[in-house]
């Protein structure tokens, strides 16, 4: 299976959230596993922890909860904020959303808030940055 972050960053990109990196000229370039130093303005999704929920009896399926932050970057203050209030909007209404992510299908069943979007301070640059931690349940389909 691919890994969460991974799909993660492909339904924000389905979402015109972000373009993939690889795009020329790219529009909040979406990372997965690294914050690079360039572009100023760029959304990152690491992989946090592992929570396992429990085990459903009737299909002996174990259910895990896959840790991630999302970190976003900009030298505007309002820029930043707009954008990860703008994900943390789409993770709050995600629900059963299918999509392929290289050769396969994973649904994403949920994403779940563990805090609201926190403002981290500026880096070395003098860039603003955001993040948000989350949980999300993700099958393939």
């Amino acid at each position: 299976m691919i890994q969460a972050e991974q799909i993660v960053a492909e339904y924000l990109r389905i979402k015109d959230v972000g373009t993939h990196p690889n795009v020329t000229n790219a529009v909040w370039p979406i990372f997965v596993g690294r914050l690079p130093t360039d572009p100023d303005q760029c959304i990152a999704v690491h992989r946090d922890s592992v929570t396992t929920q429990g085990r459903l009896h009737r299909t002996g399926f174990t259910v895990h909860q896959e840790g991630l932050q999302v970190r976003v970057r900009s030298k505007k203050y309002p820029d930043a904020q707009t954008k990860l209030l703008e994900i943390a909007d789409l993770f709050d209404t995600v629900v059963r959303f299918i999509l392929s992510v290289e050769t396969k299908q994973y649904k994403i069943q949920a994403i779940t808030q563990l805090i609201t979007p926190t403002f981290i301070g500026p880096d070395e640059n003098n860039r603003v940055n955001f993040v948000l931690n989350c949980t999300c349940s993700i099958q393939e389909h």
